[in-house]
């Protein structure tokens, strides 16, 4: 709660709103698109039945990320950072709808997941330094180390919800399968 208080002192009341509703928001972003992977992970390997695609798939995934990262942090610098989160969450949540759209109509191939797989980590890798730059300007600087431990307590969080939500989902799904 100390931490809390300080954090409020530091942006004031209606700046602690709009930050916790911006760091809310960045969570559910991560662990959405976590969650996304991951089902297209295990739906790569039920059709396939094989480790190359799904690896395949991490690759598409993780690749674009190691590249950007460099580009993404210049470009953060240089260009409005709220439209650099808004677009990126916003092509984020279209690749996702887009991923659900052709799961329900059974109409996902291989390349899809692919595909879906690349854009994702392209909007990810944008979003990621545009966020935790824009964090810096919402502090003062005697208060950076409030500022450090609100956005450290985002990774973990989402990096340990990740496998609850994904055993979870697996255990319904078996339920479901099974009746």
């Amino acid at each position: 709660m100390t931490s809390l208080r300080s954090l409020q002192r530091s942006v004031g009341v209606q700046g602690m709103r709009a930050f916790l509703v911006i760091w809310l928001g960045q969570v559910t972003s991560i662990v959405g698109s976590g969650l996304t992977g991951f089902a297209l992970g295990v739906w790569m390997f039920e059709q396939t039945g094989q480790a190359t695609p799904f690896a395949m798939t991490v690759l598409f995934a993780t690749l674009p990320r190691l590249l950007l990262a460099p580009v993404a942090g210049s470009l953060a610098d240089r260009w409005n950072r709220r439209w650099i989160m808004v677009l990126a969450d916003t092509g984020s949540a279209l690749v996702t709808v887009g991923a659900i759209a052709l799961v329900m109509t059974d109409r996902i191939e291989v390349w899809h997941v692919y595909v879906i797989a690349l854009l994702g980590a392209i909007c990810s890798s944008m979003q990621e330094p545009a966020y935790l730059a824009s964090i810096e300007c919402w502090f003062l600087v005697s208060s950076w180390d409030v500022r450090t431990a609100w956005c450290r307590q985002r990774r973990p969080l989402t990096c340990c919800s990740h496998p609850c939500w994904q055993a979870r989902s697996l255990v319904w799904s078996a339920c479901v399968g099974s009746s």
